[in-house]
């Protein structure tokens, strides 16, 4: 007996899937996507949240970084806009040195470290407490990294109008270190713990 020989019935059929399984196939499929980009969009706004706080404490630390490494200030910049729905948006830049007499638009592109970072949508820049300053909510602000890394103690507080959240970052300057924390922080000067 051949073992080969095929039997009647799968003689006239063709290897392949059916129709059926297909479309079996792109419903699992579809579902699948479905669940994934319902999850995705959930986790986006808390992303974006926690994502720029990130991005903001990492512009800082880089920030001082060079200015330590170049010996040379850097000035840090937030745009907060002057109402609610105004763009919010902050940069690193060299402060102009000694010689660099030249009009500032002509040389800001020399000493720009980063370029205008534009806080996404849904974002604000909600607090801005810098040393023992009274808060800032709007217009334009900067704080000056000093050539040896030095720089005055700050809290950011970046709020979430779709999540109701806030993210605060914390600058000190007795440490030289940026952390995130989750929700509002007040600055230190006003906690009960610095009394």
């Amino acid at each position: 007996m051949n073992s080969s020989a095929s039997s009647p019935a799968a003689a006239g059929r063709s290897s392949g899937f059916t129709l059926v399984e297909m479309l079996v196939v792109i419903a699992i499929l579809g579902i699948m996507l479905l669940i994934g980009n319902q999850t995705m969009e959930w986790l986006l706004p808390e992303t974006a949240l926690s994502g720029t706080a990130r991005n903001l404490a990492s512009t800082i630390e880089d920030a001082r970084s060079e200015a330590v490494l170049k010996g040379r200030p850097v000035r840090i910049e937030y745009q907060l806009g002057d109402n609610e729905n105004d763009p919010q948006s902050y940069r690193a830049i060299f402060e102009p040195g000694p010689g660099e007499e030249r009009a500032f638009e002509e040389i800001e592109v020399e000493l720009d470290l980063t370029g205008w970072i534009r806080l996404p949508r849904g974002l604000r820049i909600s607090g801005l407490y810098i040393g023992e300053e009274d808060f800032i909510g709007t217009g334009y602000f900067s704080f000056l990294i000093h050539a040896d890394g030095s720089m005055s103690s700050h809290v950011v507080q970046i709020f979430s109008r779709e999540l109701d959240s806030t993210v605060s970052l914390e600058v000190s300057s007795l440490l030289d270190d940026v952390h995130v924390h989750d929700g509002p922080l007040e600055p230190f000067y006003l906690r009960e713990e610095a009394f």
